[in-house]
């Protein structure tokens, strides 16, 4: 009961798992990076803020506004009371009592200061300039991004067609290698074949399995890099559309060189210079180091080993087929030659 109930659910779940995978063509693929992936939306991000900090306000050109204001309310309840209330003769007649409540002070100031400077150095301007600048280079990065993501799509999209076929590629040979295992079994059992024909067969169909297993990762790895780069979870499931690899044998490389060179300097990819670039863009060259003061450390190890005549030998640097105590005597030898004073 619990087999059939599992076949069941299988044949359930299956309908279900296909609808999930809708089919993807390389154009939806390409809309849904514009508009889901990460990059690309932080990119757009900064570009917004940069936008939007290009006003006169932020450059300096307005004058500076402050306005102050206060406002004080006091509210006291009090109980007065005063004694020895006198007549003309001064003589105490009675008391006096006096009750003041709910006495209320409200006092509030307001002060408005505008401030201008006439003449900054100038600095109103660079600052200016500077805010265009940024915008113009947040705009060169939003673009970069996108062509980047774009590229970073198709390949992975192709990526995924290519390990697609691949895996195909790989099942058949998992197939012929399990036809070969039964063809050499049945010999063997025929008398036809050896026991070695089928061993080999059956090592011949494990390596077959294994790189299925494998390609079949590098295909799970192709279908999370597409779904990262579309800003999906990274199990979500894809039915390619486009399962061909169009290649176009009508490109040239100097058109495309023409394209580049009108087209690159929006993206930032082609550097233009107002002068001649030959001469203008020129290669830096690291410092060399002067004529004379190569191997500056071997030399000075030669020369230490010549004035003080201790050699590799001397310090226990010999051939593996010299003795101990010849080494040994040699090192006393180099002991006493450094223990001589120059």
């Amino acid at each position: 009961m619990r087999v059939f109930c599992l076949w069941v659910g299988l044949l359930v779940a299956s309908p279900l798992l296909s609808l999930a995978q809708a089919t993807l063509s390389l154009e939806q693929a390409v809309q849904l990076a514009l508009e889901q992936n990460f990059d690309i939306r932080i990119a757009r991000n900064n570009q917004a803020v940069a936008t939007n900090d290009v006003t006169w306000g932020n450059a300096g050109f307005l004058p500076r506004v402050t306005i102050n204001g206060a406002y004080n309310i006091n509210q006291q309840n009090r109980r007065l009371q005063s004694f020895a209330l006198r007549d003309s003769t001064g003589a105490i007649t009675g008391t006096d009592l006096t009750v003041v409540k709910n006495v209320d002070s409200k006092a509030g100031n307001a002060n408005v200061q505008i401030a201008y400077t006439l003449f900054d150095g100038l600095r109103r301007t660079a600052f200016w300039e500077r805010l265009k600048l940024l915008n113009q280079n947040t705009n060169l990065a939003t673009a970069q991004a996108v062509e980047r993501v774009v590229n970073d799509v198709i390949v992975a999209y192709y990526d995924i067609v290519l390990q697609q076929r691949t895996v195909g590629i790989q099942q058949g040979a998992v197939a012929l290698a399990t036809e070969r295992t039964k063809l050499a079994q049945d010999r063997e059992e025929v008398g036809a074949g050896t026991r070695l024909d089928y061993l080999q067969s059956r090592v011949d169909l494990n390596a077959a399995n294994s790189a299925l297993l494998r390609q079949r990762g590098s295909l799970a790895t192709a279908l999370v890099n597409l779904n990262e780069l579309l800003g999906r979870s990274p199990g979500t499931g894809i039915a390619l559309a486009d399962t061909s690899i169009a290649v176009d044998t009508l490109l040239v490389q100097d058109q495309l060189m023409r394209e580049l060179e009108q087209r690159g300097a929006e993206t930032g990819l082609v550097l233009e210079t107002a002068g001649d670039p030959d001469k203008d863009i020129v290669k830096i060259t690291p410092n060399t180091v002067p004529q004379g003061l190569d191997r500056v450390a071997f030399k000075a190890e030669e020369s230490i080993k010549t004035i003080s005549g201790v050699s590799d030998s001397m310090q226990g640097f010999d051939r593996e087929d010299v003795a101990a105590k010849a080494i040994q005597a040699k090192r006393q030898a180099g002991s006493a030659n450094l223990a001589k004073p120059l």
